[in-house]
């Protein structure tokens, strides 16, 4: 095991990560938190869905710049940080079935390489009309 990914090995989370590093999927394991370093550089996309998520560490992002794809559907989050926005290469995320009201990740600066974004039964009245030229 490299360096990098000490702190997903350190929370037990080593088992859940691919083989060749480029996918974390620790659905369903009834975590509370995600760690926020320790990620190697090759991790293109995190599955957290069915879990008990409150919050997603604010420097997650930083961490993992070449994420793709972010999947925490059916969790507890009211918000995704901004920073998640940092994400150039982010192509999909999947946050339904939280307790999102307000996609405040996406006011900061179009997300490009974005195409598929699942916010659906989450309290979200308004989207972002820059979204919309993804």
């Amino acid at each position: 095991m490299d360096n990098s990914a000490t702190a997903v090995a350190s929370n037990g989370l080593e088992r859940h990560l691919q083989k060749d590093g480029t996918l974390l999927s620790v659905s369903g394991l009834s975590l509370k938190s995600l760690p926020a370093d320790g990620y190697p550089e090759s991790l293109l996309r995190i599955d957290a869905s069915s879990n008990q998520l409150a919050d997603i560490p604010e420097c997650l992002f930083e961490v993992v710049p070449s994420l793709m794809a972010l999947d925490v559907s059916s969790n507890a989050l009211t918000e995704l940080p901004i920073d998640l926005c940092e994400c150039l290469q982010l192509q999909s995320v999947r946050a339904a079935r939280n307790r999102v009201a307000v996609l405040s990740f996406a006011a900061q600066r179009p997300l490009a390489s974005l195409t598929e974004l699942n916010f659906d039964r989450n309290g979200v009245q308004e989207v972002p009309h820059y979204l919309w030229r993804c």
